[in-house]
Parts: C-alpha cells; sequence; structure tokens
C-alpha cells in the first residue's frame, strides 16, 4: 500500500508541476514580458502632439486716420498665419523663419474693426484664436471753433 500511495502523491505532484509549466509558458511569461516592455517602453511609443502659439500682433494702432493699415507681428516659425478682419478671413501669409510676419495694405471699414489672427503648421495643427484687437478708423478732421474776443476781455467758468 505504500508504494501505491507514493506513486499517487508522485503522480498528483507531477500533474500539479505541469499545469504549473503549462500556466507559466502560456499565461504568466506573456504577461511578465508585456510588463517589461512597458515598463522600458519598446512596446509603444509615447506620441506628444504639437501645440503651435497663437500669432500675436507687435504694431498694432487702436486708432487711425488711414483705411490702409500694415500689421506686423510674430507667431511660430515657418507656420501658415491667417488674419481675420471683422469675423471675415482677410488674407494668409507664412512666418519667416525667426517667426514675423507682415500684412501690408490691409483694408478696414469706418468705425470700429475687430481683428484677430490664427496660425497652422504644416501638419495641420492649428493655434487658438489670438487675442481680439479693436481698431477705430476715423478720418474725419476735427472741428475748431474759434471765440471773437476783443482786448482785455476774461473768459471764466468755460464749460
Amino acid at each position: 500500500m505504500d508504494h501505491k500511495k507514493q506513486f499517487t502523491n508522485n503522480l498528483i505532484k507531477l500533474t500539479v508541476l505541469g499545469v504549473l509549466l503549462y500556466a507559466s509558458l502560456f499565461y504568466i511569461a506573456p504577461f511578465i514580458a508585456e510588463n517589461i516592455a512597458v515598463l522600458f517602453n519598446s512596446k509603444n511609443q509615447v506620441v506628444v502632439p504639437t501645440k503651435i502659439n497663437s500669432p500675436s500682433l507687435t504694431n498694432f494702432p487702436e486708432l487711425t486716420n488711414k483705411d490702409l493699415i500694415t500689421l506686423e507681428g510674430v507667431a511660430s516659425p515657418n507656420v501658415s498665419v491667417e488674419l481675420f478682419v471683422n469675423d471675415s478671413s482677410y488674407a494668409k501669409l507664412t512666418s519667416e523663419s525667426d517667426g514675423k510676419f507682415k500684412f501690408e495694405g490691409v483694408s478696414i471699414i469706418k468705425g470700429k474693426n475687430s481683428i484677430y489672427l490664427t496660425s497652422k503648421n504644416n501638419e495641420g495643427v492649428e493655434s487658438p484664436k489670438s487675442k481680439i484687437y479693436s481698431l477705430d478708423f476715423d478720418d474725419k478732421k476735427p472741428e475748431i471753433k474759434t471765440i471773437n474776443l476783443t482786448n482785455g476781455q476774461t473768459i471764466s467758468n468755460l464749460n
């Protein structure tokens, strides 16, 4: 009976060892390998999306008496810069390698004008809309009223 009991115990141990070996080859080893790959980042690469800063104007006049103006500014280098005047796309150009750009001969309307910019790189990543600039165009000549005074006359309480 001792031999049968010992044989049964050895058979049970051999079966458990076989199941553990099978599980380690097909379940445990791939799990460990995947975690090591993630740990050393050899399986997946992290891609950081490109961000573009909003363009800005550097010489913006808030008041003008001319209907054509020049706007200069800075953006990310070598990106497409789009100018919007009164919520309509006005013009596009490409910024220089130092990020500078210049829109010349920009036509504005009498009264208040709203101006903003966006930029887009070659990959199609677009910047947020820039600050909204407000420009007032007034070409009326100022009216000057003269007061006829006589010699020695004093003026008081001019409201």
